[in-house]
């Protein structure tokens, strides 16, 4: 929702303010579109629905789009488990009413904390 995606860029503008170079994944069962963070959200969010985990991990896996120091994959954690484990640390990050289990694996899963 709204409000899960609001959470999740005040996540990355945190990182891309700390000095890291951050590239948004925007995927469901395909990825149709990577972006470096310019410091803004984008205007409008495509997907949500019918994740798939393994396009990004296959993804990661291009040689044409680089080399990448970590991987934090901000999901609701609905999806199947993937078969890829992708070429660097992963850290799945999942809001408050998300799934976590067995299925985020080649990493570590967090759930964000509910706000009070």
């Amino acid at each position: 929702d709204g409000e899960v995606l609001r959470r999740i860029f005040a996540e990355i503008a945190a990182l891309h303010r700390a000095g890291s170079e951050v590239v948004v994944i925007a995927c469901d069962a395909a990825v149709p579109r990577a972006w470096t963070y310019p410091g803004a959200p984008p205007e409008e969010v495509h997907g949500r629905g019918g994740t798939a985990f393994e396009p990004v991990m296959r993804w990661l896996h291009d040689p044409d789009v680089g080399r990448f120091d970590g991987l934090v994959y901000l999901t609701d954690g609905e999806g199947p488990a993937p078969d890829t484990r992708p070429p660097c640390p992963a850290l799945w990050v999942v809001p408050p009413a998300g799934e976590v289990g067995e299925h985020l694996r080649f990493g570590r899963a967090v759930k964000i904390p509910p706000q009070s």
